[in-house]
This record gives C-alpha cells, sequence and structure tokens, in this order.
C-alpha cells in the first residue's frame, strides 16, 4: 500500500488511500469505500462504511477498511452420473433373398453316332480300291462309289461285283441306277449294262442279313488309269413301318458325306475278293491259345552189365 499527502488552500491533510496492487479476491477503490469484487466461486465480502468527515479545517477520517477478501468457494464434488440403460440388441429385418435367373436350359445332345462294325474276312492282296459317300437321307438307302483298278492289267467291268452290306428292314424295294461310267482315256456310259438287285444271305452276319449288288454287263475294261463310278439307290415299295434304319447297316457310314475309301464296301472279280471286307459271323469268336508244349519223358535207367 502507498500513502501520499495533499495540502491544499490551509486545509488539513487529506489521506487517500490507493490500492496499488490488487489483492487476491478483490480490488480496493481509491475512494475510501472499498469494494471488494467477487472472488471466483467465492462469496463476494461486504463494502466497508464511509469514513465520516471530520469538523472544517480538522483532517478527514480514514477510510473505511476494504471488505475482507473473500475465500474462494470449494469445488463441488463431482455429480454422480446415472449410468444409462444397456441397449437391447435390435434384430435386422430378415433380408429378401432374391433368388437367380433361372438358366437357359441346355440344348438337346447330338444323337450318338452310328456304330462302325467288326469286319471278317478281308481281300488279302486289294487289286482295287473304292470310295463311298452316303446322301444322307432316311428311310431309303442311296449311295455312290468311286472305283479304280491299283494292277497293270485292264479289267473287264463285267466280271466285278459290287456289295453292300445291311440289315434289311424293309419287305420290297424299287431299285434305280442314276448314272454309271468309266472316266480316264476316254469317256464311257455304261449305265444301261447296271444292275443293282439286293440278295438276302444264308445267315445273318455281324450288322447285315442281305446285299445290295451292283452288277455289269458292259464289255468296257477299266484299265489302271481309269475311274469308274456308280450312283444308285433302294427305295421301299411303300414308306410304312417299319422304316429302313442305316445306322445298324454294316456298310453304312454316316460321317461319310464325302467320297472316303472304305472297306466295309467289297468288290468281287469273278468269285474272288479284290477290295474290302465282309461281315464276320456273329458267333465268330477269336482263336484259342495253342496248348502247352508238353514235358520230356522221364530218361530209361542203365541196362545190367
Amino acid at each position: 500500500m502507498k500513502i501520499t499527502r495533499l495540502s491544499a488552500l490551509g486545509l488539513g491533510s487529506v489521506w487517500f488511500a490507493a490500492c496499488a496492487t490488487a489483492q487476491e479476491g478483490g480490488t480496493l477503490n481509491a475512494s475510501g469505500g472499498g469494494s471488494s469484487s467477487a472472488a471466483s466461486g467465492g462469496v463476494p465480502g461486504s463494502s466497508g462504511s464511509n469514513g465520516s468527515n471530520g469538523a472544517f479545517g480538522g483532517s478527514a477520517s480514514m477510510p473505511g477498511a476494504g471488505g475482507s477478501i473473500a475465500a474462494g468457494g470449494k469445488s463441488g464434488a463431482g455429480g454422480v452420473g446415472t449410468a444409462g440403460s444397456t441397449g437391447l440388441p435390435s434384430a435386422g429385418a430378415s433380408g429378401t433373398a432374391t433368388g437367380g435367373t433361372t438358366g437357359a436350359s441346355g440344348s438337346a445332345g447330338s444323337g450318338g453316332s452310328a456304330p462302325v462294325f467288326d469286319t471278317g474276312v478281308c481281300a488279302t492282296n486289294p487289286t482295287m480300291a473304292l470310295s463311298y459317300k452316303q446322301s444322307n437321307v432316311t428311310t431309303q438307302i442311296a449311295v455312290q462309289y468311286q472305283f479304280v483298278n491299283l494292277s497293270d492289267t485292264p479289267i473287264p467291268v463285267a466280271q466285278l461285283k459290287i456289295r453292300y452290306f445291311f440289315t434289311d428292314e424293309e419287305t420290297s424295294w424299287t431299285t434305280h441306277i442314276y448314272s454309271s461310267q468309266i472316266d480316264g482315256s476316254s469317256y464311257r456310259n455304261i449305265a444301261s449294262g447296271t444292275s443293282l438287285s439286293v440278295v438276302k444271305l444264308p445267315a445273318p452276319l455281324t450288322g447285315a442279313d442281305s446285299y445290295a449288288e451292283i452288277a455289269f454287263t458292259d464289255a468296257a475294261t477299266l484299265a489302271k488309269t481309269d475311274t469308274g463310278s456308280v450312283n444308285w439307290e433302294l427305295q421301299p415299295v411303300n414308306y410304312n413301318p417299319p422304316n429302313q434304319v442305316q445306322a445298324d447297316d454294316y456298310s453304312f457310314n454316316a460321317a461319310d458325306t464325302a467320297f472316303t475309301p472304305w472297306d466295309h464296301v467289297a468288290i468281287y472279280q469273278g468269285n474272288t475278293l479284290v477290295y474290302g471286307c465282309v461281315p464276320k459271323s456273329p458267333d465268330s469268336g477269336a482263336a484259342g491259345a495253342g496248348g502247352d508244349t508238353g514235358a520230356g519223358g522221364d530218361t530209361g535207367a542203365a541196362g545190367a552189365p
């Protein structure tokens, strides 16, 4: 606290108290009335009363003492919070399963190919070769041949017979020769000298109980450089069931829609098989294995001396 003394006009000394330094908890006013500001958190002190003035010419009384500095209030104890209630797990709404779209139906599988039958006896030294083509028709048999001479000797076509083996599901047929010719050194149409007939086998073979036979009566010969060709067809007399099923025919090959060498068609020169293989007998089995070699006899005893 700093005290300043003033004199004026013969008056007595008047003392003023000035507060130079703020006290903790309050601030004194220089006017003599001390007021205290409230301490943070405390109760403000009450103001001190003003001192009464002295007689004229006398000295003023000391200003009233400032209010005492209020002690800061104690911090309130922290409140006890109320625990929130435990939330109940709420089940999520059931999802709606969306099924996938139904896949498109697969396309129908194609039918299996016709079987290729095992062959029976085949030509041992073929002197001719043949290519076959089927016309991919149902309920009838439509076939084309190309055949060549592999030997150096010209072959009279009248000696040749070409046999197509099949299982006959029809009662009767009509026969058709559409073309028959020889191409090579010169062209010769031999259709008028070509015949087609259906012959029943004495006993059924694998894939066949009949054969369609092409035969020739023309005087033409087939040289090594020549190619003979025939286009023929069997048509049923009527198309009522049962219909011809080519898949069970020995000489039929569904894959051969273009000319392809095919040994399931046989060519005979006279009575000799010169190309291809005939069907085998249904009951023909493999040859039996040879018997074991017999054991040698025992050695004879030595003669008496």
